[in-house]
């Protein structure tokens, strides 16, 4: 992956689709997991299946496993830290999880992006215009069509404003005193503003990150760690590696080939899908991966 190890030693390679394994034999006391991202695969291997809550999270289904943050459940949209168990087994213990190391599926990088970025902005612009007539959208995606985000996000609308004109100057000290004042920015198990830092971050690794970027990049996973919670810094520190949801990879490979009519069935679906996760996550991810490619909110000129 393009420059992934001058980010961050923890960076796990970009995703169009997360790595998936087969499950093994369920075991008394245990939960059987139907499928899991590459990250959270690697971590179960290493602890041999064993989870731990993530203090001060215990209600949720976030769990740790060899120090590795991962989430465990019956369904959730794909992801690399994502574990999927049987509903079956929906009264065995979550302390322990059967696995079978023997089928992971390699992850495949982010694809290059073979137009330009206004051109492959103006693709996605496009498919959230579309998108807008049967959704309302949430969080800072309604800035792409001129709104303004509910309060209290519409307190940090000129910041979310200035990251996308950061990035349409590659200025990348504007990207981080714009991102540092997203950071933690909003309600939920993550909060707005991350996402959409995030899906900025990720727009920019697709697109390819000088060493200022990537300087930049690592100034915003070290705010994070500050500014919001730790599950939070960790799925925005994913996503400035390049790794996310399959949906927000699926967004990445539909704009990377072509802009044209031909792929706006795949456009269309992986947003619809990317739309749907969390409150409002997918949208502002949407809203930050739109910022970074395109270095502006203004969808309708496009």
């Amino acid at each position: 992956m393009r420059e992934a190890a001058a980010l961050a030693s923890t960076c796990v390679v970009g995703m169009s689709h997360v790595g998936m394994s087969h499950v093994g034999t369920s075991r008394a006391g245990t939960r059987r997991v139907g499928i899991a991202g590459a990250l959270a695969h690697a971590a179960l291997a290493q602890s041999g299946g064993r989870t731990r809550p993530v203090p001060g999270f215990e209600a949720t289904g976030f769990r740790l496993a060899a120090g590795e943050l991962i989430w465990v459940g019956h369904a959730a949209p794909l992801h690399p830290r994502v574990a999927l168990v049987d509903v079956g087994d929906a009264g065995a213990a979550i302390d322990r999880l059967a696995i079978d190391t023997a089928h992971i599926h390699a992850p495949r990088a982010l694809p290059e992006l073979r137009q330009t970025r206004v051109d492959a902005a103006r693709a996605a612009s496009r498919a959230v215009l579309r998108l807008n007539g049967a959704y309302e959208l949430g969080g800072f995606a309604t800035l792409l069509v001129g709104g303004c985000p509910a309060f209290p996000l519409s307190h940090r609308a000129d910041a979310a404003l200035a990251l996308a004109e950061a990035c349409a100057e590659n200025d990348a000290g504007g990207f981080v005193s714009a991102a540092a004042r997203l950071l933690g920015a909003g309600s939920g198990l993550t909060p707005s503003g991350d996402d959409y830092v995030g899906g900025a971050l990720f727009a920019r690794r697709l697109a390819g990150m000088d060493e200022r970027s990537l300087g930049a990049a690592r100034d915003i996973v070290a705010l994070a760690a500050a500014r919001t919670h730790a599950i939070s810094a960790a799925l925005l520190g994913d996503l400035a590696c390049g790794s996310s949801y399959a949906a927000l990879h699926g967004v990445a490979e539909a704009i990377a080939v072509s802009g044209d009519d031909t792929r706006t069935w795949a456009m269309d679906a992986h947003m619809r899908a990317l739309a749907g996760i969390g409150h409002s996550s997918g949208w502002d991810m949407l809203a930050g991966f739109i910022a970074g490619l395109a270095g502006t909110l203004d969808l309708r000129r496009s």
